[in-house]
């Protein structure tokens, strides 16, 4: 008997066991995901599944963001489920994938634009938190954080632009990995800010997330048998950080990890850069789109700052970030392996505060989901959401962890020593 949350290995033995064939273990995939996604709303279409072929992820069925080219789909990118174009291929991610035995039973729904922290979009049914109905899901990757917090999914593919990926997972209580840049192909994937998106995975186990990496990853990973035995890890705590949540942090990690705290003076422009680069981009992409009715709040909002950007100014920020990245790099990379800082800068708030024009609105606890996340993408560097518990209100409490370019492996094999999956 398989637990909710099987991993892709436990998947397949069963498929052996039970002598199914992978064609029919991804029909009672999809069969149960439609049944369970009666009730958290977390998908905005399935598709015409095709014959798995041979390869590890043979009879695997996966849920990806509604953000990929895939056959004769194009996507809906959270305005509209995925829209039947004949023309359109599967994106090099989802195909490597699929040459590998997996099959895309569904697509996830995601905020339209992939522009929100929340999973806020007036086009679908509420995504529904696994956790606690009331909860946030974070966004844009809310459907794929659901899919796989709820079991319809081990593991989904997802992008992370300011924190996409990091954050749905966080408030789920998954894993969320936003890799390094370039590490996996975004060719078939709607933009946002082409500069700062990334391919993700969210996931609940720490295998599931290797073993994707190992089969679409498009640069080589950095060994973990280079590492040190005992990482040396640096941790941030902004002062901005609520107290009971930087006192729950320090209260588990204190017991498992040894550290040292650091403070990081720059982040404040490193942040600045970011907003100023997506502002800049977004609007470049969708200022034709800004007064149809489809457009959301969020995205006008962006693309605001960005119109008055010039592109003599935008040029400057480009050509400055290889040096502020390897600025960063050497200074912290030096002494330090890991770099471990908050997901949020407050508690997990409930859905309707982070719900814009909700009665319980807070903009401050909507900012606190998002704040910490879009420096690293700036940065170009791998990040690992990692769930660690709860805080003392009962809900999900989560780290980032930060690594040099390149060294997924090392951050998974880092979550090991810390990861608990919210409820056990």
């Amino acid at each position: 008997m398989l637990t909710k949350h099987p991993s892709i290995a436990q998947m397949l033995c069963q498929q052996e066991q039970e002598k199914i064939s992978a064609e029919e273990a991804v029909h009672q995939q999809a069969i149960a995901a439609n049944v369970i996604n009666q009730t958290f709303h977390c998908l905005s279409g399935f598709t015409q599944a095709s014959i798995p072929k041979p390869g590890p992820l043979a009879g695997i069925g996966l849920i990806h963001k509604d953000i990929f080219d895939l056959n004769h789909l194009a996507p809906g990118f959270g305005l509209t489920p995925p829209i039947p174009a004949e023309e359109t291929k599967n994106a090099p991610v989802i195909q490597q994938l699929e040459d590998a035995g997996a099959v895309t039973i569904a697509t996830a729904v995601m905020v339209p634009y992939a522009c929100g922290a929340s999973a806020q979009n007036a086009n679908f049914p509420r995504c529904i938190n696994p956790l606690h109905p009331d909860y946030v899901v974070g966004g844009s990757s809310s459907g794929s954080a659901v899919a796989v917090a709820s079991g319809m999914t081990p593991i989904s593919l997802g992008t992370d632009t300011t924190g996409s990926v990091r954050i749905p997972a966080a408030t789920c209580g998954i894993l969320g990995l936003k890799t390094s840049a370039g590490l996996i192909s975004s060719t078939g994937v709607n933009k946002l800010s082409p500069s700062l998106d990334t391919v993700g995975l969210l996931a609940y186990h720490l295998e599931d997330i290797k073993l994707l990496l190992n089969i679409i990853a498009e640069l080589p990973l950095i060994s973990t048998e280079e590492s040190p035995v005992a990482p040396r890890i640096g941790l941030w705590l902004p002062a901005l950080i609520d107290e009971m949540v930087s006192t729950a942090l320090l209260d588990v990690l204190g017991s498992t990890v040894e550290m040292q705290k650091i403070e990081m003076p720059e982040f404040a422009h490193l942040k600045v850069l970011t907003d100023q680069i997506m502002s800049y981009e977004a609007n470049q992409l969708y200022a034709g789109e800004l007064d149809q009715a489809s457009c959301t709040r969020t995205l006008k909002t962006v693309c605001k700052q960005g119109k008055l950007i010039s592109q003599a100014e935008y040029a400057v920020m480009l050509s400055d970030r290889s040096n502020n990245s390897a600025a960063f790099i050497e200074k912290y990379f030096t002494d330090f392996d890991i770099l471990l800082l908050p997901n949020f800068t407050c508690s997990l708030p409930n859905w309707s505060e982070a719900e814009i024009g909700h009665p319980d609105f807070s903009k401050e606890k909507l900012i606190g989901l998002f704040h910490l996340m879009g420096f690293i993408n700036y940065l170009g560097l791998p990040a690992l959401s990692i769930p660690i518990g709860k805080d003392e209100r009962g809900r999900p409490l989560s780290i980032q962890a930060v690594g040099a370019p390149r060294t997924e492996l090392r951050l998974l094999d880092f979550a090991r020593k810390i990861y608990v999956p919210f409820g056990e």
